[in-house]
């Protein structure tokens, strides 16, 4: 069984614009309420260490691994835990340019399956929705303000 968290937004700026600021790590702590901070070098293969704030006392600290990078339009990561069939989770961000290319859909998914992935949705799935929410939100918000207020 697969169980798919997503959420998405609509931004008033192209889709270069948008992927710089989902591209600079440096700077997730002034922006993204859930991903407070990413290390990775974003090479296919290589970890990306991720600091979730998944409630306002609690932060995770989890390893991933870079799956698909194409830019300017996606960035994938995830995990398995010991062997898929216990728990395999799989993120996606994917950038989409929309009409003339002055607007970009931002979506995000993470997609969790086996044996371990109800319990894991149980324990957090909220707190992810809510996450992906404010990415979303938080992620327009910040580039409409640097391409000079458009949509903000």
């Amino acid at each position: 069984m697969n169980k798919v968290i997503e959420a998405r937004s609509e931004i008033q700026a192209p889709i270069e614009a948008v992927w710089a600021v989902l591209r600079d790590f440096g700077s997730y702590p002034e922006w993204n309420p859930f991903t407070v901070g990413v290390e990775t070098t974003l090479a296919v293969g290589s970890p990306v260490v991720l600091y979730v704030q998944m409630t306002p006392s609690r932060r995770l600290k989890q390893v991933e691994r870079v799956t698909a990078v194409e830019a300017p339009h996606t960035m994938n990561w995830g995990m398995e835990m010991i062997a898929a069939p216990l728990l395999k989770a799989r993120r996606i961000q994917r950038l989409t340019p929309i009409g003339d290319g002055s607007r970009t859909e931002y979506y995000t998914s993470d997609t969790f399956s086996g044996v371990l992935a109800g319990l894991v949705l149980r324990l957090f799935g909220k707190h992810i929705a809510v996450g992906f929410e404010g990415v979303a939100e938080s992620l327009k918000r910040r580039v409409e303000e640097a391409n000079g207020g458009i949509g903000a």
